[in-house]
């Protein structure tokens, strides 16, 4: 039931991707009609993108699973999986430059039926938002010294968190908009409410102002939280595919990733809200060969596996 519970999340989920001004990190799908690597034991269907120019990226890391959300930090990659619960694993950044990623190295794994929402570094360490179906709220975690810390729950359905600078904010949907919250000294603070409509699918920053991004009849438009109401941003179609907004180094980039292997991104101008003609990312590929590192990632995946089965028996109680 748990499985089955986690395929239909993924399903739901939406793109995973991160950035800030350095630039921004995504997963992209492969497309099906290509045989690449077709003489691996595993199939290698997803994989670790970044955009390092106007209309090319380059793929950083392959993956048999498409991770559910993503986290970059100055040295690292962080990513959670889920199956029977959550993984989180990371990549470590080669020592001389950013183009290179050392194999993923299991790190944690909580045994859960709840959904992440949200995944972030807030204060330099991986932090988790999950939803709590029992309790109309969500949980907040974080990876510290090798162990999952908890930080203050807050109540409300479908939240959604973020850092701004170095305070952790949540956006909480209500019958007329949504109230805004900020972690302050180990409490959540303030429930301002702000009036909009339709569904909000996500909340991110730039340039320390709270987006709101709101969905409606297939038409996305982005808020602005400012003291004493919202400003609006801009609106687009929404893009086909597995879709997000993130921060980026032009301003505010939305992707669209379709499982034909098609990345169709907007960049958005900021302050001015400007949206550009679609742009249809081509791959750039990276000089050398990389079998070497797939099999790498291969074996240290089988590696991982294997590590979280025994700690899933370890804590099952006997029959």
């Amino acid at each position: 039931m748990i499985d089955v519970f986690f395929v239909c999340a993924l399903l739901q989920a939406p793109l995973a991707l991160s950035g800030d001004e350095s630039g921004v990190w995504f997963i992209g799908d492969i497309n099906p009609t290509q045989a690449t690597f077709s003489g691996l034991p595993l199939d290698l269907d997803y994989e670790l993108c970044e955009r390092v120019s106007t209309e090319q990226y380059e793929v950083m890391q392959l993956f048999t699973r498409r991770p559910m959300a993503i986290a970059i930090d100055k040295n690292r990659v962080w990513y959670i999986d889920g199956t029977t619960g959550i993984g989180l694993y990371k990549l470590q950044f080669s020592v001389d430059t950013k183009s290179n990623l050392h194999p993923s190295t299991f790190e944690a794994f909580i045994e859960t039926s709840n959904t992440p929402t949200d995944f972030l570094i807030f204060k330099g360490v991986p932090t988790l938002a999950i939803e709590n179906s029992q309790h109309d709220g969500i949980e907040l975690l974080q990876f510290r010294d090798r162990t999952w810390e908890s930080l203050p729950s807050l109540q409300g359905e479908h939240a959604r968190v973020a850092r701004v600078q170095d305070q952790l904010i949540a956006a909480v949907p209500s019958d007329s908009g949504v109230r805004m919250w900020s972690l302050q000294d180990g409490r959540w603070l303030g429930g301002d409410e702000y009036a909009l409509q339709g569904k909000l699918v996500q909340l991110i920053s730039h340039d320390d102002w709270p987006i709101l991004a709101v969905e409606q009849k297939n038409e996305v438009t982005l808020h602005g939280v400012q003291r004493g109401g919202l400003v609006e941003i801009t609106s687009f179609a929404t893009p086909k595919g597995r879709w997000g907004v993130s921060s980026s180094e032009t301003g505010i980039t939305v992707f669209g990733v379709q499982r034909k292997g098609t990345i169709t991104l907007l960049d958005i101008g900021w302050p001015s809200g400007s949206v550009s003609e679609p742009i249809i990312l081509q791959e750039r590929k990276k000089a050398g060969g990389s079998m070497v590192t797939t099999l790498l990632f291969v074996s240290m995946l089988a590696v991982s596996l294997i590590l979280i089965l025994r700690m899933r028996s370890s804590v099952q109680k006997p029959t």
